[in-house]
């Protein structure tokens, strides 16, 4: 293909400026007879290397030569805009029949030329085509949670979002060898015979829970695991959350734990 055809091609796609959705006469065959009405799904580009055209629904694609815009007439074919507030970075609709206000396109209402040009100057006519080549799919979050296969993704999505959390406000090593000095039990008066058989600062290989506020320790967390022996009690053990050893650490008289015991 010559150059001069190729930039006969590329001026004909740049002069069609309508967005996709936009409604449209169309001869799908030779342009004789009366047109078919259709709407275009996409915007005007060059198929192949030598044909501008356009594709509209149910018919494919369809040359530039063959299609013309829809005459306009004044039906209900205008949205109105409430431009008094946005929510989030989503447009406010008038709804079906001046019924409250919408975000959702879906659900607002399409008014004639004569009530869309109103008197109130906040409200601003937008052609459905403009509106509609603008308009995004969102999705409900709370909709997915119902689906059980997503509901249990979420749910770890949801856990492994905060053990992340966790894990940036973790201690930092010298801060939890630090929180190892200190006695939680300090001051209570335990066995005679008590043999502390570990103290230390652990990875938590599953699920445990804190003996200090009970709350959970997650798999994979760091935190501090004392083992104890006596000849009354036999072998006891506890385990303290991050929040719990930051306390042993800010409280060197024990933490107020004695009462574990």
């Amino acid at each position: 293909m010559s150059k001069s055809k190729h930039a006969a091609l590329v001026a004909e796609v740049a002069s069609w400026t309508h967005p996709p959705g936009t409604l449209v006469h169309y001869w799908p065959g030779a342009r004789k007879g009366d047109p078919s009405k259709g709407k275009t799904t996409t915007e005007a580009c060059i198929l192949g290397g030598h044909t501008a055209g356009v594709y509209i629904e149910g018919a494919g694609f369809v040359r530039l030569l063959h299609v013309e815009l829809a005459p306009i007439v004044d039906d209900a074919c205008y949205y109105i805009l409430d431009t008094r507030q946005v929510v989030g970075n989503c447009a406010l609709w008038w709804g079906v029949d001046g019924a409250g206000y919408t975000c959702n396109l879906a659900e607002a209402g399409l008014y004639t030329r004569a009530k869309a040009f109103g008197d109130r100057a906040t409200d601003v006519p937008v052609h459905r085509d403009v509106a509609q080549a603008n308009a995004v799919t969102h999705v409900r979050v709370e909709g997915l949670w119902r689906d059980e296969e997503t509901h249990a993704r979420l749910q770890a999505a949801s856990a492994a979002k905060q053990l992340a959390e966790e894990r940036n406000n973790e201690l930092s090593e010298s801060d939890l060898q630090e929180a190892l000095e200190v006695n939680p039990f300090d001051g209570d008066f335990g066995p005679s015979d008590l043999t502390v058989l570990r103290d230390e600062i652990v990875t938590a290989a599953k699920e445990h829970r804190c003996s200090g506020c009970e709350g959970k320790i997650r798999e994979g967390l760091r935190h501090r695991c004392r083992v104890e022996k006596s000849a009354d009690d036999g072998l006891s053990s506890w385990r303290w959350c991050h929040d719990c050893t930051k306390k042993h650490v800010g409280y060197p008289y024990g933490c107020q734990c004695s009462e574990l015991r």
